[in-house]
């Protein structure tokens, strides 16, 4: 079972919070928890505000170059819109940039990276 809205918020969760939330034309929530990218503009728009936070935090070591590398890349396969791809170099990124998009506020990242770990 999904829940779908043409425009606007999807909010959807139990009596005292929020399970699930999505925002933009065509947004859909999947009740089992399945998040699936329906907004690639958001998605990639949230990726290089990442990408460009992580540059500004990066003490130019060459771990952290391999980092925001993979957050690169997944900016890249956001534009594509292929979302395995964006997923694989999230996940690849590891726990600083999980900890940084938190810290931002970049939920459709945060969201996506949660679901992997």
């Amino acid at each position: 079972m999904e829940t779908k809205m043409n425009k606007g918020v999807i909010i959807s969760g139990g009596t005292s919070y929020i399970q699930n939330m999505a925002t933009g034309d065509n947004a859909t929530i999947y009740a089992r928890g399945d998040l699936k990218v329906t907004d690639f503009e958001a998605l990639t728009n949230e990726i290089t505000r990442l990408r460009l936070k992580l540059l500004e935090l990066s003490d130019n070591s060459p771990e952290n170059f391999q980092v925001i590398g993979e957050v690169a890349n997944a900016e890249v396969a956001s534009k594509e819109k292929d979302e395995n791809k964006v997923i694989k170099h999230l996940k690849a990124a590891g726990q600083w940039v999980f900890d940084t998009a938190k810290e931002i506020g970049v939920d459709i990242v945060t969201d996506l990276i949660k679901k992997q770990i």
